[in-house]
């Protein structure tokens, strides 16, 4: 899949760096989201903030042994 950016997209990642998202992880978040993806990262601060503000996006953001371990013990 291909997200190209836009207007729209920018705006939503600049939101993401007003909660603390620093620079191009913000973009990556707002392609995830616009992509209805999964957000899999080994920074910790990244999922944090990610997992603070589940009111605001509809993005699973969480490390990757983490989700891999989830979907292990829930079988898909």
């Amino acid at each position: 899949m291909i997200i190209r950016d836009d207007d729209i997209l920018l705006s939503r990642a600049e939101e993401f760096e007003n909660l603390g998202v620093i620079g191009m992880d913000a973009i990556h978040i707002a392609c995830t989201e616009k992509a209805g993806a999964v957000l899999l990262t080994t920074d910790d601060d990244l999922v944090k903030i990610m997992k603070n503000n589940t009111l605001i996006t509809s993005i699973h953001a969480d490390n990757p042994l983490q989700w891999l371990m989830e979907m292990n013990q829930h079988g898909e």
